[in-house]
C-alpha cells in the first residue's frame, strides 16, 4: 500500500535519530555450565534508547538469566534497523547457530507496517523457522516473539498506526500457529508486557522487562526439562 509505506518511510526518519548503542554486541558472565543465546532481529532487538549493549537487551538479558540460573551466560546480538521475516529468513541461512542453546527472535514491526500480505508472512515465517533450524544444535530451542503493539512506538501512535496494528495481531496469531508445528519454537506473546513508554524510545528499565519477559519463556529450558527430550531438525512442512 504506498501510503502505508509513505507513512514509514517519513516516520522512520526520526526513528532513526534515536541514539543506539554503539559498543560490542556481546556480553559474558562468569560461571558454570554456559548456556549461549542469540537475539536476532529487530525492534526491541536494536536497542534504539541506550547507548550500550550492557543496557539494552543483550545485558538486560544476560544478568536476568545469570540471576536465575547461577550458570554463566553469553549474549550476541545481530541486528538491523530494518527486517522483514522475509530477510530475517535470508540472513539466518548465511548463519551457522549450532553453537547456541536459544535463538530469541524479534521480527515482525516492519511487516505490519507496511501490511504484508498474511500469506507471503506465513511463507516467509515458515522459511525463517527452517533456515534457523537448518545448522541450530539438536537441543536448541528458538523463541519467537509477538509483535509489540505498534502504537506503543511513539512515532506511530496514529491512525495508521492503529491499522498496522490491527495487522500485526493477525500477523502474531499465524506466528503462533507456526511456532507450534516446529518441536523446539516457542512463541512468546508480547502485547501485554510493553506498554507504551512514556519517553520517545525505550530505557535500560524498559529493557529489563523485555529480558525478564524472555527469562520467564525460558524457564523450562533453564529447569532442564528438555535436556532429555531432544527433536531432530524436522522440518514440519515436509521438505
Amino acid at each position: 500500500m504506498p501510503l502505508m509505506w509513505g507513512w514509514v518511510l517519513v516516520q522512520a526518519r526520526e526513528v532513526q535519530s534515536y541514539p543506539v548503542p554503539t559498543d560490542s554486541p556481546r556480553v559474558r558472565l562468569p560461571g558454570g555450565d554456559p548456556l549461549r543465546v542469540l537475539v536476532f532481529g529487530s525492534g526491541p532487538a536494536v536497542g534504539r534508547g541506550v547507548t550500550s549493549h550492557t543496557l539494552s537487551l543483550p545485558g538486560a538479558l544476560a544478568r536476568t538469566l545469570s540471576a536465575r540460573s547461577g550458570r554463566a551466560i553469553e549474549v550476541d546480538l545481530v541486528s538491523e534497523g530494518w527486517m522483514t521475516a522475509a530477510i530475517a529468513s535470508r540472513r539466518l541461512s548465511a548463519m551457522d547457530l549450532s553453537g547456541y542453546d536459544a535463538i530469541v527472535v524479534f521480527v515482525g514491526v516492519d511487516d505490519a507496517l507496511t501490511l504484508v500480505s498474511l500469506r507471503r508472512w506465513a511463507r516467509s515465517l515458515s522459511a525463517m523457522l527452517s533456515a534457523l533450524f537448518s545448522t541450530a544444535s539438536p537441543s536448541a530451542r528458538a523463541y519467537v516473539v509477538g509483535i509489540q503493539p505498534i502504537r506503543s512506538i511513539p512515532v506511530f501512535d496514529s491512525r495508521l498506526g492503529a491499522l498496522a496494528d490491527r495487522h500485526a495481531v493477525e500477523l502474531n496469531a499465524l506466528t503462533e500457529e507456526e511456532c507450534a508445528r516446529w518441536p523446539r519454537a516457542d512463541f512468546v506473546r508480547f502485547r501485554e508486557a510493553d506498554p507504551a513508554p512514556t519517553l520517545r524510545f525505550r530505557d535500560a528499565p524498559a529493557y529489563l522487562r523485555i529480558a525478564q519477559l524472555l527469562a520467564s519463556a525460558m524457564r523450562p529450558q533453564l529447569a532442564g526439562e528438555f535436556a532429555e527430550n531432544v527433536v531432530e531438525n524436522t522440518d514440519p512442512r515436509g521438505s
